[in-house]
């Protein structure tokens, strides 16, 4: 998942995930000028 999130030009907003982690929501936003950035919230606890 990072590494498409890196596709579209942004940086990891996570260093790394593992096998545990599975409640992360990324969302991607790529503007029409600028740097496309990646932010995340985790969904649960």
């Amino acid at each position: 998942m990072l590494e498409l999130i890196e596709a579209f030009k942004a940086k990891r907003p996570v260093p790394e995930l593992t096998e545990s982690d599975y409640n992360y929501l990324f969302k991607v936003t790529i503007p029409e000028k600028g740097e496309a950035s990646a932010t995340f919230k985790r969904y649960g606890n």
